[in-house]
Formats: C-alpha cells, structure tokens, sequence
C-alpha cells in the first residue's frame, strides 16, 4: 500500500487541515509524530528505503529501538499540506540512531522532543503514541498572566468546562521558556510526558499526546477550549460568581472511572 493511501496518513492529514483551519498553525508551525505498530508498518514498509544515513541522537530512546515514527517534515506549512511534508523514520535496535526511509529526509525540527517523548509514552499503560503540537493563541496568551505551573493550569482548565476532568485527568505540565528545538525543551517535556496528557510550552504552544493522531488532536481541541474560555472570564473583568467545585470535578471523574493527578480524594 502507498502510504498516503493508509489510515494513519489519512487521519494525519484530516486533523491538520482541521488545526489549520482553527488557525493554529501560522507559518510553518506545528508538528504531529506517531509511533507506528507493526501492523501500520507491514502494510507500507514495501515503500521503504534503506539507503539512508543513520544520524545520531543526542539521547538514546532505548524504548522505542526498532521501531518506526511517522511524522511531519521541518518547514511544512500547514496550511498547504501534502505528501511532500511527511517522513517516515526508523529508529535503530539500540535506541542510538535514526534514519529517513520515507518522504522528506528533513523530518520535524522538534524530532528529538518527538523521540524522547514517545519513548517516555511507553512506560505508561494508557497506549499513548501520537503527539501533537500546535499554538492555540488563548492557551498562550494564559502563560503571560497565570502562575506557570502544573497545578494552576491543570485546576483552572478542569474547573472551565465539565468534560475536561476525564478528557485530560492527568492535567497538564507546564514547561517554562526553552529555545524552539532545543535538547532543553525535549528533555523537560519528555520528563512531564511520564505522567501528564499534554505539555504547555510557556509563550509558545501545546504537546498533547495520544492514542491516535485523532486522539491527541481531539485533547488539543479540548484543552484550547477551555482556554478560551478561561481567557474569557478573566478578561470580562467581572467577578466570578459561581465556578465548578473540586467535589464536582471528583464526582465527574469518577463517573467516568479516573482520577485526577493531583485532585485525589
């Protein structure tokens, strides 16, 4: 099968257009990587080639040698996607090195915060494999003026809308100022990626991850909403009478059997 006639290229495709669409993706921002199973492989890997050349990593990502990452190339711009903005990627057995066997051999510019952070997906039970990043302007407009720590975004955005308490119970990291591609950024947002559903980039964006690039998308969307409308109430100036208790949130998340880290019982 070509690969972009294959579901994960499908789906990858439709969500982008969509955040495009939702104008989180200026320019050439944004990003969105899978780690592929072996089902997805065997059904494109007669399209690879092997003779690429292997580039180190500047961390190893032991988890994941062996496998194959599907993502978005450096540059592409969202907003006129097609299949010259895709690379495939094989990660050799000892989690060292990578090469391009598919598309463009520039893949994303973020790629080690792509690897770090699927490796670190792994250790968890949920099934995370999909990352997406994006700039939703009210999320980071939430950076300039809320305290930038986990806590005081993962509260602010369950209490904005009810269904946020089982769409993101893990809540959301926050990782300060880092240089766009750094090693910093990667590492930082691999660590809160052990343990929360998204990552938010202090004035820059979101990493949310997911079972699917539909699923990971999907929490991006959601998290962005309740930024906006947290945004909202704070710019209208108004003193807020009425909020979602923390006995609600609890009630919510246990109707739909989970917990919120860090608002347990």
């Amino acid at each position: 099968m070509m690969v972009n006639n294959s579901i994960f290229y499908k789906e990858a495709e439709k969500f982008i257009s969509l955040g495009a669409s939702f104008g989180w993706h200026e320019r050439n921002a944004g990003n969105i990587s899978l780690l592929l199973n072996d089902s997805e492989t065997g059904s494109v890997k007669e399209n690879f080639s092997n003779s690429g050349e292997w580039c180190a990593l500047p961390y190893p990502v032991c988890p994941i040698g062996g496998r194959y990452i599907f993502t978005t190339a450096s540059g592409s711009y969202f907003t006129d996607i097609d299949a010259n903005c895709y690379s495939i990627c094989e990660i050799d057995s000892k989690g060292e090195n990578f090469r391009v066997v598919w598309g463009s051999d520039r893949p994303t510019s973020e790629l080690n915060g792509h690897l770090m952070s699927l490796s670190a997906l792994t250790e968890r039970s949920d099934g995370f494999r999909a990352v997406y990043h994006c700039h939703p302007a009210d999320l980071i407009a939430l950076t300039y003026i809320l305290d930038n720590d986990d806590k005081t975004f993962s509260e602010l955005l369950w209490k904005s809308v009810t269904e946020c308490a089982f769409v993101f119970p893990n809540g959301l990291g926050v990782v300060g100022f880092e240089v766009p591609g750094s090693i910093g950024l990667a590492e930082a947002t691999a660590e809160k990626m052990r343990y929360r559903d998204a990552v938010v980039w202090s004035f820059h964006g979101l990493f949310s991850a997911g079972i699917s690039v539909k699923d990971a998308f999907g929490r991006a969307h959601a998290i962005a909403k309740a930024a906006e409308i947290r945004l909202k109430i704070i710019s209208s100036g108004a003193a807020q009478k009425n909020s979602i208790t923390d006995r609600q949130l609890l009630l919510t998340a246990e109707a739909f059997g989970c917990e919120l880290r860090g608002l347990e019982k």
